[in-house]
Formats: structure tokens, sequence, C-alpha cells
């Protein structure tokens, strides 16, 4: 019996339509195809190839129903829509049963991989019978032997349905039959099978084991799919906090959370992250801020969810995080409504403004919910096997149950916030392989080395505390002017963060009186502040080494003020290990610098420093730590400022995003990045508006809005959010027109015939070559957002581009062109424009008005380079004899380049 027979209809594609092998794909299929393979996985991806399968039934072509069948299972389970991959796999299973001579070698391959994708979603969607199930499996099996290949995969997937169903001696006879089975063509990658092992073992309560199997993925991850060694390290963070290696346990979770933060499509990963921050947090309770902190983010996506089993570890690790909140903590309101009812599967109320109690309960009781359901699955042989699990994983370790944890704390007791990794877990590079050992016996072997004297004990709480602004400010001027220096004190750095936070002016506070009666201690000189007088003198004059040994000195020596003399030691310290060729110190002072800021409470210069580290790190090529770090930085802001930054605060918060920004795009989270980079122009742009900011700050400020902005639409666009890049470039261009307009009226006049004239400064040149350029990305990135589907901008389009027509004719000295070259090269651009949204027939008239342009200019070049262009649109289209006649155009006029272009497409017509 067929799929087909036990599932209802596909209700997301068309039916009914009786399938009978046509003819070859007609060029409006092959249009929409051509759109659909263009988009991003998400729902505009899925829409438009449901539309391909619809038009392809429609045409009666069976490949092309095929090809698009597949790749709208492939649509819908990566765009985060798995429990709507199972209707068009459901036709799929009847086009193949019926005409299996319809697939070619590579649609069968692809098929027989969908199994796996069905699979999960069948276990996602607790309405699915036990029959519905077994049968689908048994399809599965079915293919696999028909196909020749290896059942390893069917092994697997048959042992996590006796998982499902409680059935632990049939999970353990299947999982040593997957172990046992040869790997085959269809087998799950060779980086991510060890963690089917890792997650075996903490089923058997082996955590050992599941370290082994975990560090084994984690080794291998080179050969693993692009979800790893992520996905790998969020299921390595419990256990290895089970063993006490919380550093490796840290380091995995801030890699793979700043991965699976992106999309909601990673919502399954989350749930993980609740946990780990959760326990924990027993031990370090600053962890729990953050993972309520996440939560509460990603609250919007529970009601995107796609699949039942997932939303239910969610809510059992989020009840599991809220639980570990102590007990005084409880009644905190959290400012969120938990949205119930928009929730799949399990609608409820929505709770506006619920305490941490409540919303621990509320999450509980969706767990357990969502539990009864998957128990009451028709056809369950041991209902009650979900619930039980739920209040198993929502039981809390004991005390004695948590492992012991080397403490993050110095011997002053700060604790370590920069976000930098835990020295002996720094092996968690970009190939996912580990060289770590955070034992404790390591550490304190480092520690027997180091027969230095003790640095000066640190107090965070002290007279400061008690000071008016105006007597902070007093005492920092003190200190600095008997040391005739410019050193960091715990005074100037209360003092710059509570102007920045209540907004006070200097000029408002009356130092008069507060100098009056300032302490005598303040007038005498200070050794430790002394020497790093000295320290200054000696690194502006690049003695490096006798700069870091005094400023070190420094910080052994008692003082008035020993946060300002560890603070300022730090910095000289970074700065010369930094020039000496030494940045791994250079990070180590930074990173010291920010835990006593954060331990101060001061997260202005702690954002500041924040920005410094995070540049180390990604000289060093230590991208996930520069993204934590900078990343952390602006969580100290927002603790501070809440989302409206002071003028002080701007620039500090631009240099953070643009960290973040430069991190993620190392790691090609181009979204990620681009996101970073708007922020920074945002903030910018900000800066610009002040009123008390200088003429130099305020262009400064102008140049990076516009940088950022440009820099930001290029990322969207590699991440194919088009609609976020038309958004960036518009603020590009509308600042260039600002731009050009300013400089204009600096020289007199605002334009008009008189432009060409002034257009010889370099201002100006400058102005309007920079509008141009960026007016053309605009118009590309219109193009690129019509053919994802925005067609309203098709006439936005138009627009622009005739108006960089008259851009360009208008200060026609400025290109060094003739006004017909510059008509001749914009129809050049329109029709890669007209080609980029599938307006061929267009594409094709504009290249060829331009081919005919310049050759009446007598611009051999420029006809070869028009010739090559249109053959190789048509080449692209798979219209190859007339692109093969283009090409000999262009070869005709002398190119070699197109004479060979011209002999491929040649062979590609044989």
């Amino acid at each position: 019996m067929g799929l087909a027979t036990v599932w209802p209809a596909a209700n997301d594609v068309e039916e009914g339509v009786v399938m009978v092998t046509g003819p070859g794909r007609s060029p409006q299929l092959q249009e929409l195809f051509d759109k659909a393979h263009m988009l991003p996985f998400g729902p505009a991806c899925s829409a438009a190839w449901a539309q391909a399968v619809t038009a392809a039934q429609d045409e009666a072509d069976d490949p092309s129903t095929v090809e698009a069948l597949l790749q709208l299972v492939l649509a819908y389970t990566m765009g985060g829509r798995t429990d709507r991959s199972l209707a068009p796999f459901v036709q799929l299973d009847a086009l193949y049963r019926s005409k299996p001579e319809v697939f070619n070698d590579e649609q069968l391959s692809s098929f027989g991989w969908d199994f796996k994708y069905a699979l999960s979603a069948v276990r996602g969607l607790p309405s699915v019978s036990c029959e519905q199930w077994e049968m689908l499996l048994e399809s599965m099996r079915e293919f696999y032997v028909a196909q020749g290949v290896s059942l390893r995969p069917y092994y697997y997937r048959r042992a996590s349905y006796a998982w499902d169903m409680g059935d632990e001696e049939g999970y353990k006879e299947f999982h040593a039959r997957w172990k046992a089975a040869a790997r085959g063509e269809l087998s799950d990658c060779a980086g991510c099978e060890p963690a089917f092992d890792m997650m075996y073992a903490l089923r058997m309560d082996d955590v050992d084991a599941a370290v082994v199997a975990g560090e084994l993925s984690l080794a291998n991850a080179d050969n693993a799919c692009d979800r790893n060694p992520e996905e790998t390290l969020s299921l390595m963070m419990e256990p290895w906090f089970m063993q006490g290696h919380d550093g490796r346990a840290w380091a995995a979770h801030c890699r793979s959370y700043r991965r699976f933060q992106q999309s909601s499509a990673d919502f399954d990963q989350l749930a993980l992250h609740y946990r780990y921050l959760g326990l924990s947090g027993l031990l370090r309770p600053e962890r729990l801020e953050r993972g309520v902190g996440i939560l509460l983010r990603h609250l919007p996506w529970w009601s995107e969810v796609d699949s039942a089993d997932s939303l239910m570890d969610a809510a059992a690790d989020a009840a599991v995080l809220l639980a570990c909140i102590p007990e005084a903590e409880q009644d905190q309101v959290l400012n969120v409504t938990l949205p119930g009812s928009s929730l799949p599967w399990c609608v409820r109320p929505d709770v506006p403004q619920p305490t941490v109690r409540v919303a621990g309960q509320w999450f509980k009781d969706l767990a357990l919910d969502l539990a009864d359901l998957f128990d009451a699955r028709p056809g369950h042989p041991n209902p009650g096997v979900h619930r039980r699990r739920v209040l198993e994983a929502l039981t809390l370790p004991t005390p004695d149950e948590l492992p012991e944890i080397r403490d993050v704390a110095s011997s002053d007791g700060v604790i370590d916030v920069s976000g930098v990794f835990d020295p002996q877990a720094r092996g968690l590079g970009m190939s996912g392989a580990l060289i770590v050992d955070d034992s404790p016996e390591s550490v304190e072997d480092d520690a027997a080395v180091d027969d230095e004297p003790a640095k000066v004990p640190l107090r965070f709480r002290g007279p400061w505390d008690d000071l008016s602004l105006a007597e902070l400010k007093v005492r920092d001027a003190a200190i600095n002017a008997v040391h005739k220096c410019d050193e960091y004190t715990v005074f100037g750095v209360l003092a710059e963060q509570r102007e920045a936070a209540e907004l006070i002016e200097a000029r408002q506070v009356d130092v008069d009186v507060a100098a009056s009666a300032l302490p005598p201690e303040f007038a005498q000189v200070d050794p430790a502040f002394e020497l790093l007088a000295r320290s200054d003198k000696h690194l502006e004059a690049g003695e490096l080494v006798e700069a870091a040994t005094l400023a070190d000195q420094a910080t052994r020596m008692d003082s008035i003020d020993p946060i300002g003399v560890r603070l300022s030691a730090c910095g000289t310290l970074a700065i010369a290990a930094s020039s000496a060729g030494y940045p791994e110190e250079a990070v180590e002072a930074h990173r010291e610098a920010i835990n006593v800021a954060a331990a101060l409470g001061a997260p202005l210069i702690q954002a500041q420093i924040a920005a410094r580290l995070a540049d180390d790190l990604l000289g060093l090529r230590r991208f996930w730590e520069a993204a934590e770090v900078a990343n952390n930085g602006l969580d100290a802001l927002e603790r501070l400022f809440g989302a409206s930054y002071p003028a002080v605060a701007m620039p500090v918060a631009a240099a953070l995003n643009v960290c973040v920004a430069a991190a993620s795009a190392s790691v090609d989270q181009h979204g990620t990045a681009a996101r970073s980079l708007e922020k920074a122009a945002v903030l910018a742009f900000e800066h610009v508006a002040l009123a008390d900011a200088s003429d130099e700050v305020r262009q400064e400020a102008r140049a990076a809005a516009a940088r950022h902005f440009d820099d930001a639409a290029s990322g969207y666009n590699q991440a194919m959010m088009y609609e976020d890049a038309v958004r960036c470039r518009h603020r590009c261009v509308q600042m260039s027109v600002e731009r050009l307009r300013e400089v204009l009226k600096q020289h007199g006049t605002a334009g008009g015939p008189d432009a060409s004239e002034q257009s010889r400064s370099p201002e100006v040149r400058d102005a309007v070559r920079t509008l141009a350029s960026v007016r053309s990305r605009y118009g590309n990135d219109l193009a690129e957002a019509v053919r994802a589907g925005h067609a309203e901008h098709a006439s936005t389009l138009d627009e622009v581009m005739e108006q960089q027509r008259v851009h360009l004719l208008t200060y026609v000295d400025v290109f060094e062109r003739s006004p017909q070259w510059l008509e001749a090269d914009w129809l050049r651009d329109r029709a890669v424009q007209f080609f980029v949204m599938n307006q061929h027939i267009s594409a094709a008239d504009a290249q060829r008005a331009a081919i005919t342009a310049f050759t009446e200019l007598g611009d051999r070049a420029e006809v070869i380079d028009s010739w090559m262009g249109l053959s190789h649109m048509y080449r692209a289209r798979g219209e190859l004899r007339q692109a093969h006649t283009a090409a000999e155009e262009a070869a005709a006029l002398g190119s070699q380049e197109a004479s060979r272009l011209a002999a491929q497409i040649g062979q590609e017509m044989e």
C-alpha cells in the first residue's frame, strides 16, 4: 500500500492533475524555476516552488513536476517548516510508485534522502498515527533495498521510532544494527553520525561515553554538514558542564548560540542553551540573566515552530531555566507577554507581564500538555512515556550532583565576563577540532611558576560610592595633576559614567566647592601613579619593555586608587604587547581590564575596552570570541542606557557593532553582519544630528554612516535579504544626494548650467562620482528585489535609473566621456538589470542598443565587451544558438577570448 493511501491529500500544492510525461520544459516554466532557485529558503522560496509544482502539473511535465516537488520538500525543510514537507513528499511517493521511470538517478538519490525529512516531520506531528509512521519506515526500507543502498540511515530512524514508542530494547537493537551497517551513498554525513552515538549515550545516562562520541564528532567536523560543529557543540554543553569542564561548555555555548540566533528555523537548538544556562547558573548566577535574556529575545519564534516535539523540549528547558532562579527573585516581573494564543498545537491564554514564578509554571504546563499529546498519538503502545520523560527533565540536580568547577574568579573575586573563551578551550577553532585542557592541575601548574609579588587586591565598594559628581571629578583631576599624567581613576570612570547616564553637563557641576574640601592625600605623590606616569613616557618613546615593566610593578604597589592603577596598567600593557608583536598578551591585558570595569559596575568603560579587545581577537582570527566580546559590550551599554544612547556612548556602540559585523562576516554569517552594520550606521547618523557635535565630528560620523549603510546593503545581498539591502542602499543614495547638494552650495551654486564648471573641484568630483556609484548599486539591488518577488520595486527602479541617466549627462566632464558613450554604458547597465529581473527580451534589446551605440562611436573594445555580455545572457538561458552567434560577432572583431567562448558554446551545442 502506498503512502498516498494513508495520508491526506497534499494541501500545499494543486491536486487532482493527471500526470503524463510531456515535452521539454517550457520557457514559462523555466522562468518559474529560475525565480525559485534564486530565492533564499523561507516562505517566499517555498511559495515559488509550490507555484512551480502547480505549473509543471498543469503542463503535464512529469520530470519537471518531480524536480519541483523535490525542491519544495527541501525548501520547506530548510526554511523551518518541516511539518509542511510531508505533503509534497506524499505526492513524490505516489509519482514514484506509478511512474518510476520519470525519476533520473540524481532525483532518485534526492528522493531517498527526502525520506529522512518526511520521517522528521512525522516524528514532530502527534496527530500522525503509529501505523502511518511504521508504514513510512517500511516504505523507506523498501526503497533503499530496491536502490541497492545501505540500510544504515533506515536503522537509525527505526531506532528513533522505538525510543519514541518507549521501546528501550528495540532502541538498543536498532542502534546496534545502525553501528554495524556499512556506510552508503545515502548515509548521514560522517561528521554528524558520531552525534547519534552521543545521543544514545545520553539516553543511557553515560555522560563519559557521550563526551567521547561528541569530541569524535567535533574532530571530524570538516566532513560534516553545514549545521556542524555548532549543532554538536550545543549537545556538548551539558555533558561538558557535568564533567566539570565548564570552560569548554561556555565556549561551546557562545559559538553555537551566535550561529543559531539568526533564524527561527533553528528554534530547536535554543532549548539546550536554556537548560545549560540554567544549570550552570546554579553555580554562576550571572548566567541566569543571560539565559532569561535569550529566552525572552526569541519568544516570538515560539509561534513559528514546525514540530511539536521541538516546542515540548523548549518549554521543558525554559521551565528548568526559570526554576534555577533563586526563590528571592521568583516574584520579579518579566516585561513580556507569553504568547499562548498564537502557539501551534497547544493554544492557551496569553499571559502579560508574568512573574518568573508564573512564567516557569506556564512553560512547565505547556511541556506536559504537549507530552500528553504525544502520549495520545493514535496506536501508541506505551502512553505516558513522554510525560514521564518531561517530568524527569524538569527535575533539577541536587547540590551533590552538581560538578566541582574551577572558579572563574580571580584572587580579587573578579568574575570573568569578558566573553573571551577559557584559555584552555581556545582549540574550538573553525575546524571544530579540540585541543583543550581545563583541568585544575594544569592551572595550578601555571600558577606555580609565577613567583612575582601579588597584585594589590581590589575592593569594588568604597567611599567613591557616596561621592557627588563634583567630588568625583575633583579627585580624578587632582590625581592626574599631581602626577602630570592622564590615567584612569576610579573617580574619573564613575564620573564619566554618571554624566552619561544622567545626561549631566560638566558646566553644571560646581567643582569649586568640592575642590575646597579635597582630602589632603589627593595632593600627595602616589607611588603607583608615579610609576604609571614614568611608564607613559617610556611608551611614548617606543621603549616597550620598560613601559610594560613599570606598569606591571604599579599594580603590585599600594595606592590611593588600586582600581584606577589596574585599569591604566592594563591599557599600557595591552598597547606595549600589541606593539611588540605579542597579541595574545594584549588580549589578556584587555580581558583583565574589562572584568575589573564590570566588577566596579562601570558598563561604559567596560564597553570601550570591549571594542579594543574585540579588535585584538579579530586580528588573531578568533572570530567567535570577538563576536562574543563585542556583544557583551553592547549588552553592558544596554543595561546602562536602555535603547537610547547618549552622545558619549554612540561611537562606542557603533564600533562594537562593526566588530560584530566583521566577526560574523568572517564566518559567513552575512545576515548578522549586515544587521550589525546597519545598527552602526544608524548610530553614526544619529551622532551627526547632535546639536553639540563639532563640524569635524559631524563629517566623520556622516562618512561612517554612509560607509556602514553601503556595506550593510552588500551584506544583506550576500544573505539574499534583498528588501533589507534596498532599504540600506536607499539611505546611501539619500546621504550622497545631500552631500552633493552641500558641496555644490559651498561652491556658490546649487547646480544647473554652471555645474560642469564647478565639477572641476576635487570635492565636487568626488561627490558626483560617489552618487553615481551608489545609485548604480541601488538600481542593482532593486532589480534583485524584483527577481525575489517584490514586483513593487520595478517602477522605483525605472525612476532611479532615469535619475542616474540625467546625473551622468549633467556631469559629463567629471566622467570624462562623451554623452553618447555614457548613454550607451547606461543602456548596458539596464540590460543587466532586465536580465536579473528575468525580463530577457528587454535585456537583449537594451544590450543590442548599447552595441549599436558603441559601434557608432567606434569604440571597438566596448563593442566586443557588449557582444560578450549578450552571449553570456543567452548562454545562461540555455539559448545556445543565439549565444554562439553573439560570441562570433565579438570574435570577428579580433577578440581571442570571444573565439574561445564561441568554441566552448559550439561544443555544448553538439
